[in-house]
């Protein structure tokens, strides 16, 4: 009868707990890869669940079965308005003008899409008739969504994707500007930086911060207004300062040990925590047979593909697997090349974290992207990252340093160095060390980070935008927020008391050194 009793009790606590009515709420995912759909859709599916009514917009279908319970939204202008840069061969790019310079079209690629989106019929017919309660926002060139949630006059929040904090983020949601110790993540210099080093990483931020400000914000707003008819909404700085939660897709055993303001609650790795998919057969059957010689995974996601690499880059590879004392994995799409290494396993639709978690395997080569990473810390896998554009410098710079794997430069690319590099992952137990100690501080967590999420997402659909979160500089300038005029007064009343200073000390000096001078000449007179 007492079990009875409790049971019923721990039930209805449980309800009482989770006791959120169903609400209508909006995840943007605009100019963004669709690896950044992969990254919370843990989150999206266990919402639904949940009974709320849940819309996905972004510009990719789906690759795999829908969720009858999520509406997506596939939007035609968001694919037209990203359609150059999904066919932009990134590995050449990056080739052409390095990693800094590929962030430069970041916001005239946002602001087309959106201004494409704003022209679509189906969008138009779907804002007037939609409403909802909260918007998720993704931290990455979404900006247009913020003037949504105006309109819907929802409560907004943001999902950081791809790393912990944008080059401007520290801006957005407050975050203390702490750029003279964590690199930049456009930049990534060492971690030990010298004095140029953090004059760039302080003037980088601010650089972006001023550029969305004075020329992308009053170009979206513009949009907003005029073409969407939203007359009275104010301007998008004041409206992004008004963010009730940040999800940040990170955690302290993959991100430098950073200060977040109480809104930011990190998550990351969700998708590791969920049941991975079954390999096929034929997966299995390789895997299993690779014995002691065991396998290397090899990847560069969905945005990169290795047959847009260069011959010489490409010939570099092959030549480094047919030597390597080891056997391959390789994710391929598109016909199997004559010269493919006897040793090398292809398919086109991988589960990674399935393969990632074989026993046999020995190492991970990819591109270095926030989730591959993830996923290999989870299982322990130590890596050769070869970063193409985005934050995966950063992430790569970040993993070499720890020893966790090997960063490559792909502009650079020769045979010794990547047969170098896979025969230390091989060879060199430590990197393997490494990796399953921070597996180790990966998992170790008070709670599943989808119940996280979960949690502190119905924690503003209860409590409604809560401004006990933010910081009080959220809505400050990014010169008061670092405390710049502060400093220019110290600055200027210092100059001046040393000008006065040096002026009264030459002042005296000269009256001192012309009384001598006065006294002779009084004597010769008399």
């Amino acid at each position: 009868m007492n079990l009875k009793i409790f049971l019923v009790l721990s039930l209805g606590l449980l309800a009482l707990q989770n006791n959120v009515s169903a609400e209508n709420i909006l995840f943007f995912m605009g100019v963004t890869n669709y690896s950044h759909r992969i990254s919370i859709w843990p989150l999206v599916e266990k919402l639904a669940e949940l009974g709320h009514n849940i819309t996905f917009m972004s510009a990719h279908p789906p690759r795999a079965l829908a969720n009858p319970k999520v509406h997506e939204f596939v939007s035609k202008g968001l694919q037209k308005g990203i359609a150059s840069f999904v066919s932009t061969n990134l590995i050449e790019m990056r080739s052409k003008v390095g990693s800094a310079r590929m962030w430069d079209g970041l916001f005239d690629l946002t602001l087309e899409a959106n201004t494409f989106m704003a022209q679509e019929k189906e969008f138009r017919e779907w804002l007037e008739s939609s409403s909802y309660d909260l918007v998720f926002v993704d931290a990455l060139g979404c900006d247009f969504a913020v003037g949504l949630a105006y309109k819907f006059k929802a409560t907004y929040a943001i999902i950081s994707t791809t790393a912990p904090y944008t080059m401007w983020q520290y801006d957005t949601i407050g975050a203390p500007a702490e750029t003279s110790w964590l690199p930049d993540m456009q930049l990534f210099p060492p971690e030990d930086m010298g004095l140029w080093d953090r004059i760039w990483n302080t003037l980088n931020p601010i650089l972006w911060t001023w550029q969305r400000h004075h020329i992308f914000y009053p170009q979206i707003e513009k949009l907003l207004r005029e073409d969407l008819g939203i007359k009275d909404m104010p301007g998008l700085r004041e409206l992004e300062a008004n963010v009730s939660l940040v999800l940040a897709n990170t955690h302290y055993s993959d991100d430098y040990a950073r200060s977040h303001p109480p809104l930011v609650v990190p998550v990351g790795g969700m998708q590791c925590f969920q049941p991975s998919k079954p390999a096929s057969k034929e997966m299995e059957a390789f895997m299993n047979n690779t014995g002691r010689d065991g396998f290397i995974y090899v990847s560069f996601g969905s945005a990169v593909q290795i047959p847009h690499m260069s011959a010489e880059q490409r010939n570099i590879f092959f030549t480094a697997m047919r030597t390597a004392k080891t056997n391959f994995f390789l994710k391929w799409s598109g016909d199997i090349p004559k010269d493919l290494p006897k040793n090398v396993f292809t398919a086109s639709w991988v589960p990674q974290q399935t393969i990632l978690a074989h026993p046999n395997v020995r190492g991970f080569i990819t591109h270095g992207g926030l989730l591959g990473i993830q996923e290999a810390m989870f299982a322990g896998v130590p890596m050769i990252v070869v970063p193409v554009f985005g934050e995966q410098d950063y992430n790569a710079h970040k993993l070499h340093n720890l020893r966790r794997g090997i960063k490559i430069e792909l502009r650079n690319l020769r045979q010794e160095g990547l047969d170098n590099a896979i025969s230390s992952i091989l060879t060199d137990p430590s990197y393997k060390k490494n990796m399953e100690e921070a597996s180790r501080l990966f998992k170790d967590r008070p709670e599943n980070p989808i119940d996280t999420a979960v949690w502190w997402t119905q924690y503003i659909i209860r409590n409604g935008p809560v401004s006990a979160l933010r910081p009080l500089g959220i809505k400050q300038s990014w010169y008061r927020r670092r405390s710049l005029d502060v400093w220019f007064i110290i600055f200027t009343v210092t100059v001046l008391l040393l000008l006065l200073s040096i002026k009264i000390i030459f002042k005296v000096f000269c009256r001192t050194r012309s009384k001598p001078e006065a006294r002779n000449l009084s004597k010769k007179r008399n």
